[in-house]
């Protein structure tokens, strides 16, 4: 593997777009070093927010920003398949890019 893929495909690359996705369906106690090391493989996170509110579901109002993603589909097809202890995660495009 080189430096610029991940484990889940192509997403990577020294150059792309910075991408902020909505994460949902988080367990109650995760810290942003948790969140770091699950997503890590997608790609440079370079910003994780860990908001006080909760959503409509009782999730935890979370953001994570990537760095130099070239394929933002893919990224976000892998990413929902992604688990965080008995949980698995909803990740959606941000309504607001950062």
């Amino acid at each position: 593997m080189d430096g610029n893929s991940s484990e889940h495909g192509h997403h990577r690359s020294l150059e792309g777009d910075e991408l902020n996705r909505y994460v949902s369906n988080l367990p109650d106690g995760v810290n942003k070093i948790k969140i770091r090391e699950i997503f890590k493989v997608f790609g440079k996170v370079v910003d994780i927010y860990i908001g006080r509110k909760r959503d409509r579901s009782g999730s935890l109002l979370t953001f994570v920003r990537f760095n130099g993603v070239r394929d933002a589909k893919s990224l976000e097809q892998d990413m929902n398949r992604v688990r965080c202890d008995h949980c698995i995660l909803k990740v959606n495009i941000a309504r607001y890019q950062k």
